[in-house]
């Protein structure tokens, strides 16, 4: 991974512990949920069909908001972060609810490192929440493929890059608050980066998320009525202007037996 600020992140692993014990999507703001629902939902629907318990790597993990919840909903979890602090908090986040090892564990460093290392065959889902920008995909989706079993999954949850408007909003609150790095700046991946992604997979899907709802994050709009309103507006408008929306999920599958 390149272009990393890492003391950001450090810092929102930080925030995050001290200020929260949501797990998943509890812990995104409710206008912003709906596709860490989707993911739940998926993830959870085939931790229901499997006989046994299923091995999950969840790339980027930070704090591991995610990987705990995922590790509720039935799995074996693997989280990997290269922010060392975020690790810290998130294995402390374990011992405080009581997960053991044998359940979760995390580890530090670089991602693909961490993939090279990993036997054929040997995953069955992978997960990251606005992670795939920060890595090589040409190099890091064909080791993803290879770790994944047969009937394996990536998930990923992306910020799209495509959205003038809102790369526009963020680069004026970054001159504010100098909040970004420049990957989250100027690489975010756009719906093509990630339908290239999918043309790779035996089996893919995007789901495009959030744009109109973004206003139930100003205080004005801070209703359900406005809330749903605008989730239903959102669900009409992104069916035909899909490069508009704010969050776009990848569901990507490995379906054939790998020679």
């Amino acid at each position: 991974m390149t272009g990393v600020n890492l003391s950001r992140y450090d810092k929102l692993a930080e925030n995050d512990f001290n200020e929260k014990e949501q797990l998943g999507s509890a812990n995104v703001p409710f206008f912003l949920r709906k596709p860490y629902k989707r993911v739940e939902a998926y993830l959870e629907r085939i931790a229901s069909n499997g006989s046994h318990e299923l091995k999950l790597l969840d790339l980027g993990c930070g704090s591991g908001v995610h990987s705990l919840k995922f590790a509720q909903l039935g799995y074996r979890v693997i989280g990997v972060d290269l922010s060392k602090k975020s690790i810290e908090f998130a294995r402390n986040r374990c011992k405080k609810l009581g997960v053991s090892k044998e359940k979760l564990e995390f580890s530090h460093g670089d991602i693909l490192s961490y993939l090279r290392q990993l036997d054929d065959n040997s995953i069955d889902i992978v997960t990251m929440h606005g992670v795939l920008y920060y890595l090589d995909k040409q190099t890091v989706i064909p080791e993803i493929k290879r770790v994944l079993k047969v009937n394996g999954a990536i998930i990923c949850v992306e910020t799209n890059g495509g959205n003038k408007l809102l790369n526009y909003y963020r680069r004026c609150k970054h001159r504010i608050s100098l909040h970004r790095d420049k990957k989250t700046l100027n690489d975010l991946n756009t719906r093509a980066d990630l339908l290239k992604v999918v043309a790779s997979f035996d089996e893919g899907v995007l789901y495009y998320d959030n744009f109109l709802v973004l206003m139930s994050g100003f205080v004005l709009f801070r209703h359900k009525y406005f809330f749903n309103v605008f989730n239903l507006l959102d669900s009409l408008f992104l069916s035909v202007f899909k490069g508009a929306c704010f969050k776009v999920t990848l569901i990507c599958r490995v379906n054939k037996k790998k020679v």
